[in-house]
């Protein structure tokens, strides 16, 4: 049986998240003044790895390892605003 889960991740050009194989992506956004979030739907049964994603900031370059564009979220009120993507870079390609 599939749930959501969470997982809270640092601002970084590249993250590293575990999680369950097979893991669909279904949005990124801050929560609570907390900081920045991803949301999947996940089967608790899979085994855990890790999926790789790439983070850039507006304005920020791009190197080439960004993958499918996943969302846009915003921190400190809308002053900071990045975009997630997978990362190209590994074979995998989160749903």
């Amino acid at each position: 049986m599939k749930t959501t889960w969470k997982f809270p991740f640092e601002i970084m050009d590249h993250i590293e998240i575990s999680m369950p194989e097979g893991a669909e992506f279904l949005v990124v956004a801050e929560q609570r003044g907390q900081g920045a979030c991803m949301w999947c739907l996940v089967d608790p049964r899979k085994p855990q790895k890790i999926h790789h994603f790439q983070l850039r900031g507006t304005g920020h370059p791009f190197d080439g390892t960004e993958g499918r564009f996943l969302g846009t979220f915003q921190l400190l009120g809308g002053g900071l605003v990045f975009h997630l993507f997978t990362d190209k870079t590994h074979n995998e390609e989160p749903s």
